[in-house]
């Protein structure tokens, strides 16, 4: 089950959610909000949002150094974990949610952007090339220049094509209800 959608009006703000370590590659969103045209000249935000393990504070302190170092310090902002119901509010607002690591399996904070009516960006080491087929963001390579083209894609859309992919992402995030999954899960028990 889903929450509902909370439909707020989206702020110029992309998300990422999830923990801060190495193999999510947060570096490369904040390398693309650098080189897009748009991220900073439309007063573009992006909060990284989640938990920091021990083992990955050094990475985080990295994070840190180049967010300073790309003169990004006023549009990119961590947050500790979120849950519910700050979590949907955070992605009922943002813009569209980035999950671009290197590797990912399932990513559970895909499905609950889409059924927020956020697009979602995922990288080609993700499993998401359905949200192609559904017209419901991007499944693209990570790398920072090509972050950035849809960081500037998405902040040039026009409002009603913005409007369509963000409607075909609640309908992706059907695919996954328990009432489309659960009838699956009997016929293979």
């Amino acid at each position: 089950d889903f929450s509902k959608p909370l439909n707020i009006k989206k702020s110029n703000q992309f998300l990422f959610l999830g923990r801060i370590t190495k193999i999510k590659k947060i570096e490369n969103i904040i390398l693309a909000c650098s080189y897009s045209k748009y991220f900073l000249s439309k007063n573009y935000k992006l909060l990284i949002v989640g938990p920091t393990d021990k083992e990955s504070m050094l990475y985080k302190t990295k994070l840190n150094n180049l967010i300073i170092s790309s003169k990004l310090e006023s549009n990119i902002k961590f947050i500790e974990e979120v849950i519910s119901p700050q979590k949907e509010k955070l992605l009922s607002q943002s813009k569209s949610l980035f999950v671009v690591s290197d590797s990912e399996n399932f990513s559970n904070v895909v499905v609950e952007s889409l059924a927020q009516g956020t697009p979602v960006v995922a990288s080609k080491g993700t499993p998401w090339d359905k949200l192609i087929n559904f017209n419901a963001g991007f499944w693209i390579d990570n790398s920072p220049e090509v972050i950035a083209d849809k960081m500037d894609e998405l902040i040039s859309m026009s409002n009603e094509k913005y409007d369509e992919i963000s409607n075909n992402s609640l309908i992706l995030s059907q695919e996954f209800s328990k009432k489309k999954i659960f009838p699956i899960w009997l016929n293979l028990l």
